[in-house]
């Protein structure tokens, strides 16, 4: 059963969250909604010196830094959720105890494809070949559309040889930008985050590209020997259908998938782990799929 607090909340940004506005105006929004910076005790933040993408570390106090996660924040390719998002960042490194790599890859439409794409590759490239990580010690942790830019970065890097990552975890995974799923109408009315066609941020990122390409959507690409993944999926949520063609491709493709669906909540509900339960849960879950696969 859904929590009170979730009725409330979901109640609340229904009323007061609209996305179906120009870009511009949905990007003051959230710039206004951005709460100050918290670095929880214990937590170092590192600057990543590299000319060929822009991230930080958030290490915790003596942990393993051999192995490390790195968080790929979603935004429909467009938004600058990374500021948003970096709050919940520093709270999962100090959660999980666990270095986070957290990519800021340039937006669209200043910066559209393949921006985002080339810079997701090139921090993969560098934590192999000049940071020294084994791919066995590397774990990833993405929301929305986040989770495509993840799925088709290791599309990219298998082409090329290189190794894959030990796991991913997927918040609300946004990876079929034709809209294809049928969640996409039928959960308008329950979604907070729901967007009308002509408000599509994504297509600021496609910019008249084919939206079936693997790059923009990966659950159309090769899907063989990717990471061990979890999907944490809700019901409300209109990408729906993405998180529940995603699992059923990724175990036809032999992979190991862990799913789990959120009852009567909505896209990315994670986020406001400080007010739902559900989300105090979610965050559990994923703290126990990392453990199974990392030391602290």
């Amino acid at each position: 059963m859904a929590s009170l607090q979730s009725y409330f909340l979901r109640f609340l940004l229904k009323r007061t969250v609209n996305w179906n506005k120009p870009l511009n105006e949905v990007r003051d929004f959230h710039r206004s909604v951005q709460t100050k910076e918290v670095v929880p005790g214990g937590i170092t933040i590192k600057k990543i010196d590299s000319p060929n993408f822009n991230a930080e570390w958030f290490v915790p106090q003596g942990v393993n830094f051999s192995q490390t996660l790195v968080y790929i924040h979603g935004g429909g390719y467009c938004l600058g959720v990374v500021d948003a998002n970096r709050n919940f960042v520093l709270m999962l490194a100090k959660f999980l105890q666990q270095p986070i790599i957290l990519l800021d890859y340039p937006l669209a439409p200043e910066n559209p494809f393949p921006a985002a794409l080339s810079h997701s590759v090139n921090l993969y490239e560098w934590l192999l070949k000049e940071a020294k990580f084994l791919p066995s010690n590397i774990g990833y942790i993405a929301d929305s559309s986040g989770c495509g830019l993840t799925l088709a970065t290791f599309q990219e890097t298998k082409a090329r040889g290189l190794g894959l990552p030990k796991f991913q975890i997927f918040m609300s995974p946004v990876v079929d930008l034709t809209r294809s799923g049928k969640s996409f109408v039928e959960k308008t009315k329950k979604d907070p985050f729901s967007l009308k066609k002509g408000f599509f941020i994504d297509d600021n990122y496609i910019q008249g590209n084919d939206p079936a390409n693997p790059k923009f959507s990966p659950i159309f690409g090769n899907l063989l020997l990717m990471p061990s993944t979890l999907i944490q999926a809700s019901e409300y949520d209109v990408f729906l259908s993405d998180s529940e063609m995603l699992a059923a491709k990724l175990k036809d493709a032999g992979v190991d998938v862990s799913y789990s669906l959120w009852k009567k909540l909505w896209h990315n509900f994670q986020m406001s782990y400080t007010l739902l339960p559900e989300g105090k849960r979610a965050l559990n879950e994923i703290r126990c799929f990392v453990s199974s696969y990392f030391t602290t």
